[in-house]
């Protein structure tokens, strides 16, 4: 009987020593990612390039293009990193009732049109074009003789997050400590709101 008890004895130590090597090697890999990875050391910068004429039926000014430019810069991540864009965008919802009732109050929704887009890396950043429409809503001016129904353009918003996955599997999302990031496209005036190339509108950090 004592020699029984003395093989499971030795056999349940075994079993702990072995399982205890396994926890300690996940817990040091976890906690080298998360030691070595500095989200406040991120910078961000986003670019506009954005088209805009005038409306050859009425005097009033339409966006024809938006196309934004987004770059990702942390040298603490390690070479290999993943970095992907998780995107949405501002739109307004408004219905038209009929002759003589005109249309619905606007309402503004956000983080719609959602989609997640690589970034290609570029010497130590990551970057990535998207497009964005613009907004728009119908409103009834009351300062003409008859309260005529008109029409007023919204510039593109986008809202985004980034997602980074180490080459170890380990997944950080940089969503601006909680607030997201939010960025704007120049609103209709003419012709001041189109750009001449892609120009910069926003940056955020190092934090």
């Amino acid at each position: 009987m004592k020699t029984i008890l003395t093989i499971l004895v030795v056999i349940g130590a075994l079993a702990g020593c072995s399982s205890a090597s396994v926890d300690d090697s996940t817990t040091g890999i976890n906690e080298a990612a998360f030691t070595s990875v500095k989200l406040e050391k991120s910078r961000v910068e986003v670019f506009l390039n954005q088209t805009n004429t005038k409306s050859t039926i009425v005097d009033e000014c339409l966006i024809e293009s938006v196309q934004f430019r987004i770059t990702y810069d942390n040298p603490t991540l390690p070479a290999g990193t993943k970095v992907s864009l998780h995107a949405g965008e501002s739109h307004g919802d408004q219905d038209y009732i009929g002759d003589g009732m005109g249309y619905t109050p606007y309402e503004a929704h956000y983080w719609t049109r959602i989609r997640d887009v690589a970034m290609t890396p570029i010497s130590g950043s990551w970057s990535v074009e998207t497009s964005a429409r613009p907004n728009g809503r119908m409103f009834q001016d009351w300062s003409s003789a008859f309260g005529e129904w008109r029409s007023e353009i919204y510039g593109a918003t986008l809202q985004f997050v980034f997602r980074l996955e180490l080459p170890d599997g380990t997944v950080f999302w940089d969503n601006r400590l909680r607030q997201d990031y939010w960025v704007n496209g120049n609103g209709p005036a003419c012709p001041g709101g189109s750009t001449s190339g892609f120009v910069s509108v926003a940056t955020w950090g190092p934090f």
